[in-house]
């Protein structure tokens, strides 16, 4: 059975190579500040309170869970996965997230929604935890608008805690097409990184 985590697909999930994982730990130890030392800074310390999941800003502040309407989208890129009892010191995160270094560039160049890197533990996934980069929307409507035009199956919901499942309302009426080409118009000028099919 397919797992959807985040908005991530598990057979889509990103395995990295043990060349991919040497390269990123090579850039981190290359530099006395990492691109996302105080990010990963962040999770790594929420990790070790026994957190099972959050997002943060790329400056390290955590997505606040007590504002309302405030929702996180997935989808840009494709996310990495590594196993929990694996995380032993920052550098582990630190890692991972120098791994996601260019989608989360990109997603800044090509966006005007903040840009977060949040991590995810699966309890049932032998104890994976998932790290992805997510776009921070204000408006359900706007963060199912996004969702849509990436071909998610859920959106994350900040302030209740919880995954929002995708309204592909009325898929294949002449009414839904117009609406769903309205909305990918409106995403693509927002969002011009992404298809419309």
């Amino acid at each position: 059975m397919m797992k959807k985590f985040w908005g991530l697909k598990q057979e889509a999930d990103w395995h990295p190579s043990d060349h991919d994982w040497t390269l990123a730990y090579e850039l981190v130890a290359s530099r006395k500040v990492a691109y996302a030392d105080t990010v990963a800074q962040a999770m790594f310390a929420d990790m070790m309170l026994g957190d099972y999941g959050g997002s943060y800003y790329v400056d390290g502040r955590k997505v606040p869970n007590n504002v309302p309407d405030l929702y996180g989208v997935g989808g840009a890129m494709t996310g990495i996965d590594e196993s929990s009892g694996e995380i032993r010191p920052v550098v582990d995160v630190q890692a991972a997230c120098e791994l996601m270094r260019d989608g989360i560039v990109s997603l800044q160049d090509t966006s005007d929604d903040p840009v977060c890197i949040g991590f995810w533990r699966d309890a049932d996934q032998n104890g994976l935890t998932y790290f992805d980069v997510s776009n921070v929307i204000k408006g359900k409507e706007q963060a199912n608008a996004l969702a849509v035009a990436r071909h998610e199956i859920a959106f994350y919901d900040f302030y209740n805690d919880c995954e929002v499942r995708c309204v592909y309302a009325g898929c294949g009426t002449a009414g839904y097409k117009r609406a769903a080409k309205g909305y990918a118009d409106f995403m693509r000028r927002r969002h011009n990184n992404f298809s419309t099919n």
